[in-house]
């Protein structure tokens, strides 16, 4: 439950920065599957237990969206092909 609690925390940290600073356009977060895992439960707003699952490879990467009327897209998941 911390380690979900921190992933909401930044989150809403993000959020609150998205909104104060209109001149920001991109944030790259780099960190570990599990904690990316949490940040996807969160920017979902999934419950704490729930039985989906979203893979995160080595490197993967996801592009998310989030604009300033609140919608949140997810137009990328585990993007890998840097890999090969």
């Amino acid at each position: 439950m911390q380690f979900r609690a921190r992933a909401e925390q930044f989150i809403s940290k993000l959020f609150t920065t998205i909104h104060s600073e209109p001149d920001l356009k991109r944030v790259c977060i780099v960190s570990h599957g599990g904690m990316i895992t949490m940040l996807f439960r969160s920017f979902l707003n999934l419950p704490y237990h729930t039985d989906i699952h979203i893979p995160t490879g080595d490197t993967g990467v996801h592009l998310w969206r989030y604009d300033r009327s609140g919608k949140k897209i997810i137009a990328a998941t585990n993007l890998q092909g840097h890999l090969s």
